[in-house]
């Protein structure tokens, strides 16, 4: 994920997930093995990734509004992340890290690397948490 300076999150009592992600069209995705750069989902490619993604929100909260994760959601995550990739990463990548010499492309990127870009590009559909989706305004 994007790395927020340490002084804007030294508040223990702000966690990680409570920081907003500011909107950006590209970001930059630190993983296990360096640093991707993607572009932010939009156009034909978006309408696939909100599509995608919308098939696996959890269908449980708490009572204080936490997502529960049943199985049955965990396994349809993991479908819609198999179907992310090449449906929506192969389109949004931008840049891969060079590890140990070798430059990583889309066909070698590893498993866990994304993962961590499926998770991060995720979490900016719950960037605007709490927002109304839309307004119409009446001139």
């Amino acid at each position: 994920m994007e790395r927020i300076p340490e002084e804007e999150t030294s508040n223990p009592d702000v966690k990680d997930e409570d920081i907003p992600i500011p909107f950006k069209l590209q970001y930059t995705i630190e993983t296990p093995h360096g640093n991707y750069v993607v572009r932010r989902p939009s156009g034909n490619v978006g309408a696939t990734h909100f599509a995608i993604l919308s098939r696996c929100l959890p269908t449980t909260y708490d009572t204080d509004g936490s997502p529960l994760i049943s199985p049955r959601d965990e396994d349809r995550q993991y479908e819609a992340y198999i179907k992310w990739i090449p449906s929506v990463l192969k389109h949004i990548l931008v840049s891969c890290p060079v590890v140990e010499g070798i430059q990583i492309t889309f066909d070698t990127i590893p498993p866990e690397d994304q993962w961590s870009l499926f998770q991060a590009i995720g979490s900016l559909m719950k960037a605007n948490k709490g927002a109304k989706p839309f307004r119409i305004v009446v001139e």
